[in-house]
């Protein structure tokens, strides 16, 4: 009778041990997930309308270009893609914004870089003059690499980003 008190006890032990193992290295799973998503930036670019002016029948709208790091990381070595070359009807060309032609080396998060960039609206233009897609490459903290790619419509540049939250 005593042995099979010890057999159950020992049994019941060992169930429980492997349950309570179990369950400590779930628990160490999700913490090192939260650790590593605390880490994570994450970088969006976008457009917000400043204001509307009628030049010569035509419709010149002021945009605000904005890089924002939305994440809980710190962004490090931001750098945009290699089509900046590209000028809005009427504007300047995204390579003469310091930033983004130089990159950013580092973007706390919440923190911003913005630049006022002008585009014409030709009623009889081309519309593909006002849009691009920028690349974005950037790391975090412990040198993970992360890329992104954002259109910008400068037809309408008020259009959420399509990526993350720029409040």
């Amino acid at each position: 009778m005593i042995e099979w008190l010890t057999v159950i006890t020992g049994s019941v032990v060992a169930i429980g041990t492997a349950a309570l193992a179990f369950i400590t290295w779930r628990y160490v799973r999700l913490t090192k997930q939260l650790v590593e998503a605390s880490y994570k930036p994450e970088i969006i670019v976008y457009l917000r309308a400043s204001q509307t002016l009628i030049r010569d029948n035509l419709e010149v709208n002021e945009t605000t270009l904005y890089v924002k790091n939305v994440g809980p990381g710190v962004a490090r070595k931001i750098e945009f893609g290699d089509n900046l070359s590209f000028a809005p009807y009427g504007g300047e060309p995204l390579e003469s914004i310091g930033f983004l032609k130089n990159g950013i080396d580092v973007l706390a998060p919440g923190q911003e870089r913005r630049q006022n960039q002008p585009s014409v609206a030709d009623p009889f233009g081309d519309l593909s003059q006002l849009q691009v897609t920028i690349p974005v490459n950037y790391e975090d903290s412990r040198g993970i690499k992360y890329s992104d790619a954002f259109p910008l419509d400068f037809t309408q540049p008020d259009l959420p980003p399509t990526q993350g939250d720029p409040q």
